[in-house]
């Protein structure tokens, strides 16, 4: 075989593997017909898993119907929020006034309350002292005695130690008994604060 034979056979075979790549594809054999079936199978295949039911909720899970709740408050009328604003301080003043009986009755509560009440005097009156002769070496100036301004110094530093005393023992001591006796009431249903309440009612009269 000559060189000229087989330069022609390469391309008679060149020619043949090229060719299948312009054919037509069957949408454009289709036309209009094929892309109408395609989007009307895709039409379907959304249609079927639109379909599809929802899926239903946990045997322990509450569906709540939101057309129970009440009113957005850009729907109420002024006089409507007024009312809902009177109903939420009417609640938290009724919850207010059980957290403090709660606490008058626990004695641990009333033992550091009074500590810290002491502490605080104490510091009060340190500082009251303290203003005193403080008045006093400004008045007199530079002819003050001595003792006068070691007074008024050991004075104010004794006041604002008592008041930071008084802080922390409050911190450590008070406000968490108070913090638990809040929890405690915010657990408690309406209808146990209306109870209670009435209970204390019942033993004032």
């Amino acid at each position: 075989m000559s060189l000229k034979d087989t330069i022609r056979g390469a391309r008679e075979e060149a020619a043949a593997n090229i060719s299948p790549l312009n054919r037509p594809s069957s949408s454009e054999e289709t036309g209009d017909s094929g892309a109408q079936s395609t989007t009307d199978q895709g039409f379907e295949r959304k249609s079927v898993s639109r379909a599809k039911p929802t899926r239903e909720a946990a045997a322990g899970v509450r569906v709540v119907n939101s057309s129970r709740k009440g009113k957005p408050a850009g729907e109420m009328t002024k006089q409507e929020q007024k009312s809902e604003r009177k109903k939420e301080r009417e609640k938290q003043d009724r919850r207010y006034a059980v957290s403090q009986m709660l606490l008058e009755e626990d004695p641990a509560y009333q033992r550091h309350h009074k500590i810290w009440w002491r502490i605080l005097i104490v510091g009060l009156v340190f500082m009251v002292i303290a203003l005193i002769s403080y008045t006093y070496v400004s008045s007199v100036g530079e002819g003050a005695p001595m003792w006068v301004m070691v007074v008024s110094m050991g004075s104010m530093v004794l006041a604002y130690v008592a008041v930071i005393i008084s802080f922390l023992y409050d911190w450590f001591h008070v406000r968490p008994i108070r913090r638990n006796n809040e929890q405690r009431v915010a657990s408690m249903t309406e209808k146990k604060i209306n109870k209670t309440l009435r209970e204390r009612d019942k033993e004032k009269k």
